[in-house]
């Protein structure tokens, strides 16, 4: 947002050589990135399934077994 305000023109004339609206569309994109990380998060929770939990290593099974 705020590399958004520093690319506007002082002046306040639009042209060809000034990056807001670049800025802008990259802006939204990471919006929508955000929108949509965050949608699907809840579809996933609201199903009940579980994020994956992570695997034990070798060294850790043996442990255990051996315990």
């Amino acid at each position: 947002m705020i590399g958004f305000t520093a690319a506007l023109p002082r002046d306040s004339h639009f042209g060809p050589g000034v990056y807001t609206g670049l800025i802008g569309r990259l802006l939204l994109l990471s919006y929508l990135g955000w929108i949509t990380a965050v949608s699907l998060a809840v579809l996933r929770h609201e199903r009940g399934a579980e994020p994956e939990a992570p695997s034990t290593s070798p060294n850790q099974a043996q442990s255990q077994s051996h315990g």
